[in-house]
């Protein structure tokens, strides 16, 4: 977490007050490098988007009087490929938000997913697509056309988390976590198929190439990890730790797992083939 101290002019006749607002307990820290080599710290807080220049020590709450679309921001998560902020609201609207220009792509599409009853269940950016999982479905946002490339019911269940990986869409459900293909018709509930009936998993990560995630069924609750990530046959599941984690960062080469005052640092295998390396503290 972080301590930030907003200041905010304000005028009342011929007086000038200050408002001192210190935000701290920060729910994501995104530290974002410039093409110069400075810093910009993007910070969510209790709905509101925070940020933090390294160098200078300026902090500037962003809202829709800076150009955001909306308020009330559930999620935020940052693609380096597209060096694209990504802001996901309550309603569901997505705010893509160019870190090098500052320009600001509004998406509402998903405003009206699920009859307009779905709610945000989590968000995860790997390369150039972020997955937003809702109570009715996975959306894939293609953010180089900086529109939304499919939205997606997975059959008879709420979607908690989901990621895209190697070509393949997972969705951790409400009856297990599924899996199909990006290039298949996933509008059909045929299309996708059972990986494991496991239906409390969250938080599905991939770090190189490999995928972990969290259960917190009595079946094996903590980090398990997909040693194989062709879906062609039965995965093999490794236990990195009987911890059960509730967040998560990953820069898609290590992943930081966190609960309380329990982290675990997960990195990419030495070897090919080899288990994930975890380090906790």
């Amino acid at each position: 977490c972080c301590l930030f101290m907003l200041t905010l002019g304000l005028k009342a006749g011929n007086d000038v007050w200050t408002l001192y607002q210190a935000f701290h307990e920060t729910d994501r820290n995104i530290p974002v490098t410039a093409a110069d080599g400075s810093t910009t710290v993007y910070a969510l807080y209790a709905g509101n988007l925070l940020t933090y220049n390294a160098t200078t020590g300026e902090v500037e709450l962003l809202s829709k009087l800076t150009g955001l679309s909306g308020q009330g921001i559930a999620a935020i998560d940052y693609s380096a490929t597209t060096h694209t902020l990504v802001l996901v609201y309550d309603d569901l609207g997505i705010d893509l938000l160019s870190t090098r220009s500052g320009e600001i792509c509004y998406l509402s599409h998903l405003r009206s997913a699920g009859s307009g009853t779905a709610t945000f269940n989590d968000l995860t950016v790997t390369g150039a697509s972020a997955i937003v999982a809702t109570s009715s479905g996975v959306a894939v946002v293609d953010l180089q056309k900086q529109a939304v490339w499919g939205f997606f019911t997975t059959p008879g269940a709420t979607s908690s988390a989901a990621l895209s990986e190697n070509g393949i869409l997972y969705a951790a459900t409400s009856t297990g976590l599924k899996y199909g293909a990006l290039s298949d018709n996933l509008s059909d509930p045929a299309a996708w198929k059972m990986l494991a009936s496991l239906n409390r998993i969250s938080l599905l990560t991939a770090v190189g190439g490999y995928i972990s995630y969290v259960n917190s069924s009595s079946s094996g609750t903590g980090l398990w990890q997909l040693s194989q990530t062709a879906v062609d046959s039965p995965p093999i599941t490794n236990r990195l730790s009987s911890q059960t984690f509730t967040s998560r960062w990953s820069n898609g080469n290590e992943a930081i797992y966190t609960t309380g005052g329990t982290a675990a640092l997960v990195s990419v295998p030495t070897t090919d083939g080899a288990t994930l390396q975890v380090t906790q503290t």
